[in-house]
């Protein structure tokens, strides 16, 4: 019999029938973490945290996230343990550059992905949903991670597998064109670009400012720099948080694109919990059965 926790033989066994990381890596949320509290009930009492039911249960869901990925990816499970989050994300993605200043950037990294803008986005909709009807926060937010894809979170994932086929040699005119080749594409579409809720996302000016002016840099975030400026001249268009977020990670040694979502998810993680226990005590369809029911009366046959 394995000695692995049964959450990780749960997990790896879905990765194994074919599933994706962020499938895998929710079922780690769905098993018995009655351990993982335990552990973070005590951690929490000789620290002086909050020990309420949840806390812990958040604290478990966030810190649980890094880890279920990286077993979602079949790595082996990690020696010592980090002292800090973000370098047990940086570990869990296999970082080849793990120190203060890495550390310093995969932070800033997770609290701008934190930024759900409210409601609205899929992954905090979801789990606001999901916990009304009763489940616990750990399920709530495993329907987060399944409200993510290709066109919320997982852009981050696209932008570092179109980025890694830049040549380390490309000069400006081939990064250039190598954009072009992108944007004539039919759909002309470059992951990474445009916000639904933005004319320009906040988010991307404000880290590149932060990475120059901590020293943080290398030839993905130079690279970054030229296809913004060309995709602005020929679009009109700025980069999202999934397309710094890819740079970035190429920047650190992150090599395997998936860890684009996976970052996210990382980091947005925190507002699924917070916004699962703002939403939970209210009722399952957001308002009581007499409004509920005058509300299902204007929606027109066909809608769905």
């Amino acid at each position: 019999m394995s000695q692995e926790p049964a959450y990780r033989r749960g997990i790896e066994a879905v990765a194994a029938s074919g599933a994706g990381i962020v499938q895998a890596a929710a079922c780690g949320l769905l098993g018995d973490l009655a351990t993982l509290e335990n552990i973070a009930l005590i951690e929490a009492s000789a620290r002086g945290l909050p020990t309420h039911a949840d806390f812990i249960q958040g604290l478990v869901s966030i810190a649980s996230t890094p880890h279920f990925l990286h077993a979602a990816l079949g790595y082996a499970a990690h020696g010592a343990a980090p002292i800090q989050h973000a370098e047990a994300v940086l570990a869990a993605m296999g970082a080849t550059r793990i120190d203060a200043l890495s550390i310093r950037v995969i932070d800033a990294l997770l609290v701008a992905w934190h930024a759900g803008f409210g409601y609205i986005t899929p992954t905090v909709l979801v789990p606001r949903t999901a916990i009304g009807t009763g489940v616990s926060i750990a399920q709530a937010v495993a329907a987060g991670f399944m409200a993510s894809g290709p066109n919320h979170v997982g852009a981050a994932e696209e932008a570092m597998t179109w980025l890694k086929t830049i040549s380390a040699q490309a000069s400006p005119a081939d990064i250039r064109q190598a954009v072009d080749h992108a944007l004539d594409q039919p759909g002309n579409l470059l992951f990474g670009f445009g916000h639904p809720l933005f004319v320009q996302d906040p988010r991307p000016p404000h880290l590149r400012a932060l990475f120059a002016e901590w020293g943080f840099g290398g030839r993905y975030l130079e690279v970054f720099d030229v296809v913004c400026a060309h995709v602005l001249e020929r679009k009109g268009l700025r980069p999202n948080i999934d397309f710094i977020t890819a740079a970035a990670l190429l920047d650190l040694g992150v090599t395997q694109a998936r860890w684009g979502v996976g970052l996210g998810l990382c980091g947005r993680v925190t507002a699924m919990v917070a916004h699962a226990i703002e939403r939970r005590d209210r009722p399952a369809f957001g308002v009581g059965s007499k409004a509920a029911r005058t509300l299902l009366a204007t929606v027109p046959v066909g809608w769905l």
